[in-house]
């Protein structure tokens, strides 16, 4: 899960700009705080937790009878993918009896089974499992979900310091003047009628001030150029700036500045109804003169999406941990 206190070895990685192939965590559990939005689980499996290796915190799952069907009883590790791009997962496992447990891999909400997964033998002493994997696709649908079947064995599963990593070949990059941290990704993969029938959004905390210069500026590519527009709108749903930008298939810093004349806008838009693709934003603020108070979450997009929202059928908003030249 994503959250603002991010393990040293994560932070480690966006600081030091490594050149090196390495892997760079997508997701981190350690269950100290029984969050399980990461790893979720179905009827069948029983959850409490108990201590674990080294004073940690662990999760325990109890498949209380013999199930029909081995996913009777299932636990899935839910992570942000790409299809193609290398994985790994660790983890502290042991269960109370010796015993095999299968694994799958499936699409969102552990729809759309893709293909089975390596089997994990738990032992009743505390190991290190490690699996590296590719995200694969089937039917148009990337696995974002590996479950685990624990329907066949009745016994208590444990499982503590659950992480998965993304493999990148070339290093985080980026040299001095690079940022190894993450973006706000959006997606859209059909064309619609209208632009704004696919929207990203962030409601400014109070309206803009008429006769006030303000300045947007941001990073951002494309999977191809395109022109992306966008609009700063307010509540009755006029708009005093359509602007758009051109943006291409490397990293480009853009500033627009614009000037209300009326002090009644409160929401900034990203219009993607008509683009078809990807889109990628990074280190957004709108600031009005002579202040450097940034109107816009986010930001650098390293601690959440900060506030933005959006909507449209095909969207995606989420973290893509690719860094970025400014050169």
């Amino acid at each position: 899960m994503w959250h603002a206190q991010q393990k040293p070895k994560y932070l480690n990685n966006l600081i030091m700009y490594p050149r090196d192939p390495i892997y760079v965590p997508v997701v981190e559990i350690d269950f100290a705080d029984e969050d399980l939005t990461n790893f979720q689980h179905n009827d069948g499996a029983v959850v409490s937790y108990v201590d674990g290796p080294d004073g940690s915190r662990a999760l325990k799952i109890t498949n209380e009878d013999m199930k029909v069907d081995n996913w009777g009883c299932q636990a899935g590790i839910v992570y942000p993918a790409e299809a193609g791009e290398q994985y790994k997962l660790t983890m502290m496992i042991r269960a109370d009896d010796a015993c095999n447990v299968g694994s799958q891999y499936h699409g969102p909400a552990f729809s759309n089974y893709l293909t089975g997964g390596p089997g994990l033998s738990f032992t009743t002493q505390w190991t290190k499992y490690e699996r590296v994997f590719t995200a694969g696709v089937t039917n148009g649908v990337t696995q974002t979900v590996i479950t685990l079947e624990m329907g066949h064995t009745v016994t208590s599963y444990y499982f503590a310091d659950v992480m998965i990593e993304r493999y990148y070949p070339e290093g985080m990059g980026g040299g001095p003047a690079g940022d190894g941290g993450h973006a706000m990704k959006m997606v859209n993969d059909a064309e619609k009628t209208n632009p704004w029938d696919v929207q990203v959004a962030y409601d400014f905390a109070q309206t803009l001030t008429a006769g006030t210069k303000y300045t947007l500026t941001f990073a951002a590519k494309a999977d191809k150029d395109i022109s992306l527009p966008f609009v700063i709108q307010s509540a009755s749903y006029g708009s005093q700036l359509n602007g758009s930008t051109n943006v291409g298939t490397s990293w480009k810093e853009h500033t627009i500045s614009f000037t209300p004349n009326a002090g009644d806008d409160i929401q900034f838009r990203i219009n993607m109804g008509k683009i078809v693709g990807t889109v990628l934003i990074d280190d957004i603020s709108f600031t009005a003169e002579g202040s450097s108070e940034n109107l816009l979450g986010g930001r650098d997009f390293e601690n959440g999406l900060g506030g933005w929202f959006g909507w449209g059928a095909s969207m995606q908003l989420y973290h893509s941990c690719k860094s970025w030249p400014r050169s």
